[in-house]
Parts: C-alpha cells; structure tokens; sequence
C-alpha cells in the first residue's frame, strides 16, 4: 500500500506565489485597463467568481478522488476477509 509523500515546502512556495502574482497581474490588468468603471467592476467581479469556482471545483475532485480510494481500500479489504486473508 502506498502513501502519496506530502508536498515540499518548495511546492507549497511556489503554488502560493503563482496564485499570488497571477491574481496581483489580473487585479492590475482590470485597473489600468482603458474602460468605463462599471465595465471594469463588471470584468473584476467575473474574476474573483472563476476565482471561486476554481476552488469549489479543485475541492470537490479532490474528495471524490479520496472517496474512490476509500472505497477501493474498504473493497480490497472486504475481499480479503471473505477470502480467508488478513488485511
């Protein structure tokens, strides 16, 4: 049975500074942008919403991802047992 080694502190560094800078440069990007304010609110809201929903979604597949694998290790176990084996 393995188990997924946790992620470096490098890892982590550089998922936080890349959400970061994207986020600043989007943020910078609506600002400077040659519009009308309310199309601007309008673009900036849209994104901190894909924003969200990105995380929602990142959220969720992960936990079925677990709960296959869950259910998979409570299968195998299952079978063993039945089987005569211990797990």
């Amino acid at each position: 049975m393995s188990v997924a080694a946790p992620h470096t502190a490098a890892w982590k560094a550089f998922t936080v500074l890349s959400f970061v800078v994207s986020t600043a440069m989007l943020g910078l990007g609506i600002h400077y942008m040659p519009a009308d304010l309310w199309v601007k609110g309008y673009i900036a809201m849209g994104a901190v919403f894909a924003v969200g929903a990105t995380a929602n979604l990142t959220k969720t597949l992960r936990d079925e991802h677990e709960a296959r694998n869950a259910e998979a290790k409570i299968g195998r176990g299952a079978t063993a047992t039945a089987a005569g084996y211990e797990a």
